[in-house]
């Protein structure tokens, strides 16, 4: 068995070369895994609250089945040998790149105006801040961690804001109403202010 319980891939070349080597994989279902690992080859678990508990199923129902396990191991193997050949990559980048021009050319995507770039970056420096604190909150970073109940509570701040400022987020950006983005930036800092007031 090959386990990757991965939070984040692209397609993880660890899986293309478990599956050369006949191993049935148990991976996460993030990225492009998917792409490459297919039912008949391996197990894909999504991320989520149950995730411990599906990857310890799918664990557990491998060990006890070694006739599945050669299955799968099997089928990973012919499908890499027969879909991800080396020899057959040039070729199918260069179909890729000229697809790409045809789309661009065709059905080109709207280009993002100064103010939605500029919010979208502001926004991924705030998630970058707001994880650095949370680690430092759960006592990951140095300092003391909170009681377990501050945690509970800090969590289901978050998780509220979240509900309630998301949408908010999401119709200002496709309004393009700067003002709101603003509002909802500024919503956020200052909730993220309090709730980390004791760790900075």
């Amino acid at each position: 068995i090959f386990f990757l319980p991965s939070q984040q891939e692209g397609i993880s070349l660890a899986l293309y070369e478990a599956m050369a080597m006949g191993l049935a994989p148990v991976c996460a279902d993030v990225g492009g895994q998917r792409e490459l690992l297919t039912p008949e080859c391996g197990v894909l678990v999504p991320p989520g609250r149950d995730e411990a508990r599906a990857y310890e199923e799918a664990l557990a129902t491998l060990l006890a089945d070694p006739a599945r396990r050669q299955a799968l191991g099997r089928a990973g193997r012919r499908r890499v040998a027969e879909a991800f050949r080396l020899d057959q990559m040039g070729d199918r980048m260069a179909a890729l790149i000229e697809r790409a021009h045809e789309l661009a050319r065709d059905a080109p995507r709207p280009t993002p105006t100064a103010a939605e770039a500029m919010a979208s970056a502001a926004m991924a420096v705030e998630r970058v801040r707001q994880d650095r604190l949370a680690r430092r909150m759960w006592g990951q970073e140095g300092g003391l961690a909170p009681e377990p109940a501050s945690r509970r509570a800090a969590l289901t701040a978050l998780r509220v804001a979240r509900r309630v400022l998301e949408p908010l987020y999401l119709g200002a950006r496709a309004r393009g109403d700067a003002r709101l983005l603003r509002l909802v930036h500024g919503t956020r800092a200052l909730l993220i202010r309090w709730l980390y007031r004791d760790t900075e």
